[in-house]
């Protein structure tokens, strides 16, 4: 999950990887920590890991159209309510 959401953004619309993307590396590699994996090269490998299954799983239509839609109705949502 933490290193889903900047792949999302950058794959579904080419947006970069923002500042969220920082603190999320930085609650998975505690996650990581926590579950006793210490070894840096071994949490970057599962972190990449983990991106190469979202980047996978954007490539099927289906799927990429679901996600851009929820995308936009979560958007439209969050401006209803002036969230941002």
């Amino acid at each position: 999950m933490l290193s889903a959401g900047g792949i999302f953004a950058l794959e579904l619309d080419g947006s970069r990887l923002g500042p969220g993307d920082i603190t999320d590396r930085k609650m998975f590699g505690e996650t990581c920590h926590n579950a006793g994996l210490t070894d840096a090269s071994s949490i970057e490998s599962v972190w990449k890991a983990g991106q190469d299954v979202v980047r996978k799983r954007l490539q099927d239509p289906i799927f990429r159209n679901g996600m851009l839609e929820l995308a936009r109705r979560m958007k439209t949502e969050l401006e209803e309510q002036q969230a941002f």
